[in-house]
């Protein structure tokens, strides 16, 4: 590992850990408050599809601009709202409204962020080991879900909201530090050329070009497919669903930290597991595998009753889901044009703003009024009419071949 990756992992994965800290955190003090399914999920949609469209408002204005200098400066407006909400907290902690006015304000920051974080491993390594290096930035961010909602659990017994709005906060402004950091050591030739070409055409053209990118390659469209689909069933599984399942056991809150943690292990695994594995080989028998293992354990979890199993089986989809999504977006980042990665990433965000709140208000829906069963039987079914169509269509997806002649 170079030293500008470590330096960026150091930056990007202590923020990672506060923010899922600060983020279950949140999502716990928020249900108990209003104890609602539907609450939650509508928090979670909206929280989204806001972020979305601010967004496609901004990337076209921000694409050719350095995207560390673009993250250290959202990073410093996510520090300064987060203190501004822990002045104010008793002005609005006793309003629904005031949970949704905060996580819509951080979800639009964090989206900004995470499009611009997309394009910057790339420029950090060579692109033989780009594989590796998002399968390592992915098993530091899976361990931090891992290690948060444990941290959160205490926490969360020692502190109200304030807590983890303040811890969030100081980290957001040592990111920001870090992040300017690397981009002095990045500085070279082609740096400052694209530093030179950062006026763009506005906001209408920026975005003609950018669809134009997508419509003429069949595979950014594929890559961006599959994420469409896996979001559409599967979304719903760290929100509403988790809140739900976590409440078959005797200690509500523990119940649902055990799920997100083995959500998370599985995550660690599946990221691990692309790692190891020649993907680039085996993409589609990899798929295949994958999305049939999905199915089933769709299927078993419509029938489970017994915790155990339904841990197991959350840490199956974990594994499954993050394989496929982690190794498709690396495929992504190796299919795309440089300069044009953040803008792609956030089209492929814009559509995740229609199936994402649509998964998690769905998931609510089916949960509160039909039960777990169904729910997931539902998705069985959704699933199973992908694998159908899949295979029925003989889909070809990438290789080796097709990375080469990139």
């Amino acid at each position: 590992m170079n030293k500008k990756l470590a330096v960026y992992f150091l930056g990007t994965k202590i923020q990672d850990f506060f923010a899922a800290l600060y983020k279950f955190g949140f999502l716990l003090i928020f249900y108990q408050f209003n104890n609602s399914l539907i609450y939650t999920s509508a928090l979670t949609a909206s929280s989204i599809v806001v972020a979305r469209i601010s967004m496609i408002g901004i990337s076209p204005y921000l694409k050719k601009r350095e995207p560390l200098i673009v993250t250290r400066y959202v990073n410093i407006l996510l520090a300064v709202v987060a203190f501004v909400f822990v002045g104010t907290y008793k002005l609005w902690s006793g309003h629904v409204a005031g949970f949704f006015v905060l996580s819509i304000i951080f979800s639009s920051l964090e989206g900004i962020d995470n499009s611009f974080h997309y394009p910057i491993i790339p420029k950090l390594v060579e692109k033989d080991y780009l594989f590796k290096a998002n399968s390592l930035n992915a098993i530091f961010t899976n361990i931090n879900l891992i290690a948060a909602p444990i941290g959160t659990y205490f926490f969360y017994n020692a502190t109200d909201l304030r807590g983890f709005l303040l811890l969030y906060g100081f980290i957001c402004l040592l990111s920001s530090f870090i992040l300017k950091y690397i981009y002095n050591i990045i500085q070279n030739d082609d740096y400052e050329e694209t530093k030179k070409a950062k006026n763009n055409d506005g906001f209408k053209k920026e975005w003609k070009r950018t669809f134009k990118v997508i419509k003429s390659s069949k595979y950014i469209m594929f890559c961006i497919l599959v994420g469409v689909i896996i979001n559409l069933i599967f979304a719903s599984l760290s929100g509403v669903v988790m809140l739900d399942m976590g409440s078959m056991a005797g200690n509500q809150i523990l119940g649902q930290t055990i799920i997100k943690v083995m959500i998370s292990i599985g995550s660690l695994l599946g990221v691990y597991f692309v790692y190891k594995l020649n993907v680039k080989d085996n993409y589609d028998r990899y798929i295949n595998i994958s999305l049939f293992v999905l199915l089933i354990t769709l299927i078993m979890l419509s029938i489970s009753s017994v915790d155990y199993l339904v841990y197991l089986e959350f840490l199956s989809l974990g594994v499954f889901i993050m394989f496929i999504m982690n190794s498709t977006g690396t495929f992504l980042q190796l299919v795309t044009p440089s300069d044009e990665l953040a803008a792609v990433y956030v089209f492929r965000s814009t559509l995740y703003a229609v199936v994402v709140p649509l998964s998690h208000l769905l998931a609510g829906f089916i949960l509160e009024y039909f039960g777990r069963s169904l729910f997931f039987a539902f998705s069985a079914i959704l699933l199973g009419i992908v694998i159908i169509i899949k295979n029925a269509k003989k889909i070809s997806l990438l290789n080796k071949e097709i990375i080469e002649e990139k």
